[in-house]
């Protein structure tokens, strides 16, 4: 949490409780102060205080008092779906410091203009009436909202055949099902243990380390075919019919040709910025698992960003805040939708807070001006974070308290002998002359942009860094 008082660790941290887990190595931090975009993807689920805490970390890293460190920050997502998780625990200390959960109230964006761009084109459904039907409770419009239609699909009684697949809240729902599913099957089952070489943490399993599997269960693959055929892709459901020892046999649904599945390899990647300053990756954990898992049932929260042609859901009264919208989106048609009870306008949640910020923000029409605008001050604000060597005083500082005191230290290079003394005083001459610099720079960058003001710019910075480069 953003404060220095003191709070419970079993249910949050502070802030002296969270800098020491900012001491990076070096190769890390290499590759925290090269990086130039940060991507963001779900943004809907990014609670506050953890935003912050990608913030108070990029600061430290890159040695930095801009938001981020200097960093450009994208983040896509659809703020409608799922919102972040705050445990019950958690929850009454979080108002503590923010207004909501959601990523736009954190703490560092109070001074930013956060800029947002609607993407308007869907891709999953193509039914207009189907649309309009999910548009209206995307956006609590029960004035547009056809109930009638929407309860045309109501079936209490309906049993389940193959290809469908139920939505459900909480994981020991979908266990649940799957389970007793399972059960069911009248064939012998057969265990699957992955297979895990060098650094792979169990929360980034991407599937049960144990898969138990019977000929007739229904899975879902969780991933595309890395292979050439392309034979199933991530969200596609099918059934099992033949189980080796080294291979599963499966008949993915809407087809009848059967494909034989071997196990795929996750990769745990480390990133590192080489001796060239370019971004690489080194294998660091490998985990080896047949690339699908049951799927009678899955939860919401895993379905995102999937499709499916066949769903059936039960919103009961669990459903939290944009989960009936995410459940229905889920299904490419409605008549491909099942449900076990209605839905009532008390299931469909929406926070209005999402709404006032997104009217606040949206820029639609306005973007090409506004790029044309920031490409000049990312160039300055990238130039600037380059040359500014302010932080070099209080890290050359600490280096003397902890070495040698208040006691002047000689460096020898090149057989010249250099006091810390000397080196204190340089850098305060390159202090100044950086913040004379910056002040031009702000000055100039008050006028209208033009070719002119920006040559007057280049000029001035080329002179500048002859006499860093003279220091």
């Amino acid at each position: 949490m953003p404060t220095v008082e003191y709070i419970d660790r079993n249910i949050a941290i502070n802030i002296p409780q969270l800098i020491p887990h900012f001491k990076y190595r070096k190769e890390k931090l290499k590759l925290l102060r090269k990086l130039e975009v940060l991507i963001i993807d779900e943004v809907s689920m990014l609670r506050a205080d953890v935003l912050d805490m990608i913030d108070m970390a990029l600061r430290s890293a890159r040695r930095s008092p801009l938001p981020f460190g200097g960093v450009q920050l994208l983040m896509i997502g659809d703020l409608y779906q799922l919102p972040p998780v705050v445990k019950s625990a958690s929850e009454q200390i979080l108002y503590q410091h923010y207004k909501s959960p959601f990523f736009f109230d954190a703490k560092v964006l109070v001074n930013i203009s956060l800029l947002t761009v609607e993407l308007k084109k869907v891709y999953r459904q193509s039914d207009q009436q189907f649309l309009q039907l999910l548009d209206a409770i995307r956006n609590n419009d029960f004035d547009s909202l056809d109930f009638d239609l929407l309860h045309s699909r109501y079936q209490p009684q309906f049993n389940a055949q193959e290809s469908y697949i139920y939505l459900v809240s909480h994981n020991y729902m979908a266990d649940q099902i799957n389970g007793e599913r399972l059960k069911a099957l009248p064939e012998k089952a057969r265990k699957y243990e992955a297979k895990i070489e060098g650094e792979f943490k169990e929360h980034l399993y991407p599937n049960e380390p144990e898969l138990i599997l019977k000929v007739g269960a229904q899975v879902m693959f969780i991933r595309n075919d890395s292979s050439e055929e392309k034979r199933y892709y991530n969200g596609l459901l099918a059934k099992v019919v033949k189980l080796e020892e080294d291979g599963v046999t499966v008949t993915p649904d809407g087809q009848e040709r059967e494909i034989s599945v071997e196990r795929e390899v996750w990769e745990n990647n480390k990133y590192y910025a080489d001796d060239d300053n370019k971004i690489r990756e080194e294998v660091v954990g490998k985990y080896e698992q047949f690339p699908f898992r049951l799927a009678w049932a899955v939860t919401i929260h895993k379905s995102q960003g999937l499709t499916f042609d066949k769903v059936i859901i039960d919103a009961g009264q669990s459903f939290a805040s944009g989960q009936v919208y995410v459940a229905l989106s889920r299904c490419r048609t409605l008549e491909g939708v099942v449900l076990k009870s209605k839905i009532h306008s008390s299931a469909i949640l929406n926070d209005s807070r999402i709404a006032d910020f997104q009217f606040q923000t949206r820029i639609d029409y306005e973007i090409d001006e506004l790029i044309h605008t920031e490409k000049y001050n990312y160039a300055l604000q990238k130039m600037l974070q380059t040359i500014d060597i302010r932080w070099l005083k209080n890290e050359m500082q600490q280096w003397l308290n902890n070495n040698a005191g208040s006691k002047s230290v000689i460096f020898k290079k090149e057989g010249k002998e250099i006091s810390s003394t000397d080196i204190l005083k340089t850098i305060d001459e390159l202090s100044l002359v950086y913040e004379k610099f910056l002040n031009y720079v702000n000055a100039i960058n008050q006028r209208e942009r033009t070719e002119e003001h920006w040559l007057l710019i280049e000029n001035k910075s080329a002179g500048r860094c002859s006499t860093f480069m003279t220091k």
